[in-house]
């Protein structure tokens, strides 16, 4: 309810929505998929990459409604090329990648606090049935600049702007059209039952993302919610935040009690 009375010196007295919501993050088990696919109820609509863009313009965004775009990437050389396999290979495994692991080899231990990994120590661990994370900034802006001073870093993935491109609905970025370079992509490689804690996007930004393969849960929040009162609590969780790689343990967690409480997130 909305009241108009209110001011800035009116005292409200209100319990706390999410008081209830359990942030001990168990350690997550095993999903299983297609059982979990069954308890989800999906309503978010989907609608063809071949809508006008200015339908979607008006339609989706600028009321702010969600929805999901399909067959964007069907013409995409990503759609065919990437895999996991292919992309830690590129360059005889030497690219490094922005990743998190989880391996219970002692031998990896001394590269838990590397930010940035080869493709062919990924290899490694994954053939020592290890779980892996990649989050990868492709950092346009930095990379640009740094190319510009005659410096091409082992982090550099340029090329892979060339495999994909923005789908026609999704309006122009302000930023290109600013003539203002950008950091602002990712690229996301992953095994099953890992995931990013919610948060919220850089300012100034709209984006969009593509799964390519696989399956993405998506948890979306109302603008009002902040992202902090489902995070998890580092003195009781059993994972380890910098990770986050059983993120769906804390879903499923605040699932159960908020669906008691009445504070299910949608």
């Amino acid at each position: 309810t909305q009241s108009t009375w209110v001011t800035k010196d009116t005292n409200i007295e209100a319990t706390n929505a999410w008081d209830d919501i359990d942030t001990c993050c168990p350690k997550h088990r095993e999903t299983n998929t297609k059982e979990l696919l069954k308890t989800i109820n999906d309503t978010m609509p989907r609608i063809s990459c071949d809508i006008p863009a200015e339908d979607f313009l008006e339609k989706y965004v600028r009321k702010r409604e969600p929805v999901i775009l399909v067959n964007c990437s069907k013409e995409w050389i990503a759609q065919t090329n990437w895999s996991l396999e292919k992309l830690l290979n590129e360059k005889g495994g030497k690219l490094h990648w922005r990743s998190d692991f989880e391996s219970e080899n002692s031998s990896f231990k001394k590269f838990e606090n590397v930010e940035d990994l080869s493709g062919k120590l990924l290899n490694e661990i994954i053939d020592n049935n290890g779980t892996i994370r990649i989050f990868d900034p492709i950092g346009r802006r930095k990379h640009t600049f740094k190319r510009r001073n005659g410096t091409q870093l082992e982090t550099d993935k340029m090329y892979l702007f060339s495999e994909y491109s923005k789908p026609g609905p999704v309006p122009r970025d302000y930023y290109e059209l600013s003539g203002l370079l950008t950091d602002y992509q990712w690229i996301i490689i992953s095994h099953k039952d890992t995931g990013t804690e919610l948060h919220t996007d850089p300012e100034y930004t709209s984006p969009w993302n593509t799964v390519l393969s696989g399956h993405k849960w998506w948890v979306l929040m109302p603008p009002e919610v902040l992202p902090d009162a489902f995070l998890c609590d580092e003195k009781c969780s059993q994972i380890r935040k910098m990770i986050s790689m059983s993120i769906p343990g804390l879903l499923m967690s605040c699932r159960s009690s908020g669906e008691e409480s009445g504070t299910a997130p949608r």
